[in-house]
């Protein structure tokens, strides 16, 4: 009874709904609005696609429910210009005690200066941002020993979009995937173990 008496308090930033995401609807289908100041520049503006045919979606009770979608945004289109192929999202629920995937991105862009294997071979990271509602809050508010303990953080990355490797075939697909495990090799032994 203790129990359900706790959930039904739960709002629903508690249950893993960020209540920044705003439901619209665009041509018929739901997508998610999203804005937030940004020391850089300015407010960034995300239209989500969470209802586009190319999302993929996970989630579970465990993990980081990782959900990459298409997303449009005006301010990002004013500092990085219009994408072809258009941008994508990724939304994930990372440990808060771990090394951001942010941070290793910054690391690898380093790399990348030094090392032909790893020069555009990574997608550039144009923007992200880290909500600072862990969910560690739910723990601490339930006095559970060690709240911190696999505590997670919402993560959004905003990348350029690409083309999947399975769209090619052949010597081009041997060729492409050889360099994906060189550029691997390169950052592993580098010490980006990710």
């Amino acid at each position: 009874m203790v129990l359900l008496y706790t959930l039904q308090r739960f709002e629903i930033h508690d249950w893993g709904q960020n209540k920044d995401f705003l439901p619209i609807e665009v041509e018929g289908k739901l997508c998610h609005e999203f804005k937030i100041k940004d020391e850089k520049l300015g407010e960034v503006d995300l239209l989500l696609h969470t209802s586009h045919d190319e999302r993929v979606m996970h989630y579970g009770l465990q993990g980081r429910a990782t959900n990459v979608v298409p997303v449009t945004s005006e301010a990002l289109m004013k500092k990085y210009g219009k994408f072809e192929d258009g941008m994508v999202a990724k939304i994930f629920w990372g440990e808060a005690s771990r090394t951001s995937e942010p941070e290793i991105l910054k690391k690898v862009e380093e790399i990348a200066k030094r090392h032909a294997t790893v020069q555009d071979h990574v997608p550039e990271l144009l923007w992200h941002h880290t909500f600072m509602n862990p969910t560690s809050a739910i723990r601490e508010a339930l006095d559970v020993p060690e709240p911190t303990t696999g505590s997670r953080v919402l993560y959004i990355l905003v990348f350029r979009k690409l083309f999947p490797i399975t769209q090619l075939h052949g010597k081009e697909l041997f060729d492409v995937w050889r360099q994906c495990i060189l550029c691997h090799l390169t950052l592993w032994k580098e010490g980006v173990h990710h």
